[in-house]
């Protein structure tokens, strides 16, 4: 006994001879080779153990703000941008783009680069931004924001690695990705590229102007056409630019940064902590870290028609009542007349006044949030598959409003105007009885 030995299974490590036989242990013990792997299983001749992939589409930690599906044993993020007429997706790292109401969505524009693309931005006039595997920006849109027209021009950003992008009306931000600045070019209309700036800045001349002097981390950034607000890392949310509708929130419609105290002045919230914001068409909604939303400007969204942070500040108007905690506020392009949330993580809610283009899922046209609460309306129907990402673009009322979302399945379901939502059927969706749920959007 205790002489060593050969079992014949090379996956055990240590076998000796025990009361006459051959006995192995230690034996290998197989672990998953990434998140996008299953525990495999050891291979008796070789000793070396499989490594079986995860189903497609099986969820997965993306490393960044978005839904992440495994492909081929790597984890990518999935997310949607929607411009005034267009919409474009992040899937599988390559980014989708379709417009053609009469087409479905995988027949129509493809775009890799060299590396995965992990993030899309539109903008109202369909401008284009996408953010790569290595956190550099390319741009095309054949105006201010870039001078290259064709994603196969492209080249990277002199600002270097960024975590988000963010476009308005021709003009463009970034947060950067070490000193979590935010740095813009583009055209500079109200003051959006900040004081002293006071001329178009191309896109190979983004770092000739210095960042805005926000004087703290940034962690979140939105922009509608004319105006743009951050999340600070303090949790302070400060806007500038457009004022008009109070869509700044500072209690008035004045414009604001050409000074650097619009920069380092919050909106006058006290004691409110916020994660997140979104801007769209004169509005801006920012989530609260306990899952409140406070919404300000032309966003009617309390039920009682009024407008605040125009007269007043925005902490004066309450919180959106939306029937739970808003586990994810999704991002809107740039003049969007309607907001989208999930609501406890699994419903979705939207409000707004768009018009005929049914961008809101109630079946019916009808504007929510004026003279009644989004909470007395049901959650949009997308069908079983339970809400991972939502996001809200075009413009209302009565025009190119779409929204989108994507289930934990994977899939894509849109409703709204016909032009963006990507089934080729050519039909609108969301605005008549027996429209929802939409069924998956054919992407691939």
């Amino acid at each position: 006994d205790g002489t060593t030995c050969d079992d014949g299974n090379a996956c055990t490590r240590t076998d000796k001879c025990v009361a006459g036989a051959c006995k192995g242990g230690d034996e290998v013990v197989c672990e998953a080779a990434g998140q996008c792997y299953e525990v495999g299983t050891c291979d008796p001749a070789t000793g070396e153990c499989s490594e079986p992939e995860k189903p497609w589409d099986a969820r997965c930690d993306s490393g960044t703000e978005y839904p992440g599906f495994c492909r081929e044993g790597r984890c990518l993020p999935r997310m949607v941008s929607i411009g005034e007429a267009q919409a474009c997706m992040v899937v599988d790292g390559l980014v989708r783009c379709w417009n053609d109401p009469n087409r479905a969505a995988r027949d129509q524009l493809v775009i890799s680069f060299e590396e995965p693309a992990l993030e899309v931005a539109l903008s109202y006039w369909d401008e284009k931004c996408v953010r790569l595997a290595g956190d550099t920006v390319r741009c095309w849109s054949g105006s201010y924001i870039s001078e290259t027209a064709l994603p196969e021009d492209t080249h990277a950003s002199p600002i270097g690695q960024v975590e988000q992008i963010a476009l308005g009306f021709e003009s463009a931000c970034v947060v950067t990705k070490t000193s979590r600045e935010v740095r813009c070019w583009g055209a500079n209309d109200v003051n959006l590229l900040g004081p002293g700036v006071t001329s178009i800045v191309s896109f190979a001349d983004a770092m000739s102007i210095p960042p805005l002097p926000f004087g703290k981390p940034i962690k979140r950034i939105c922009m509608a056409d004319l105006h743009a607000c951050v999340v600070t890392a303090d949790g302070n949310v400060v806007c500038w630019g457009d004022g008009r509708s109070g869509a700044l929130g500072y209690g008035t419609t004045d414009s604001r940064g050409d000074a650097v105290t619009d920069f380092t002045t919050p909106v006058p919230f006290s004691g409110v902590h916020f994660e997140d914001v979104t801007c769209g068409a004169r509005w801006t909604c920012a989530r609260t870290s306990d899952g409140a939303l406070r919404c300000w400007g032309s966003l009617l969204s309390h039920g009682n028609g009024r407008v605040y942070g125009d007269t007043e500040s925005a902490s004066v108007g309450p919180t959106v009542q939306l029937g739970g905690a808003v586990s994810l506020l999704g991002p809107a392009s740039a003049r969007a007349a309607h907001a989208c949330v999930i609501v406890n993580g699994t419903g979705i809610r939207c409000w707004g006044d768009v018009g005929s283009s049914a961008a809101l899922g109630q079946e019916r046209d009808l504007a929510i949030g004026d003279d009644e609460l989004p909470s007395i309306f049901p959650a949009v129907d997308i069908g079983l598959d339970v809400p991972v990402f939502v996001t809200t673009g075009g413009t209302g009322p009565g025009d190119s409003a779409t929204s989108c979302a994507i289930g934990a399945s994977g899939s894509l379901y849109c409703w709204g105007d016909r032009t963006a939502l990507g089934y080729g059927h050519g039909n609108a969706i969301g605005g008549t009885p027996g429209s929802m749920p939409p069924g998956p959007v054919p992407f691939e």
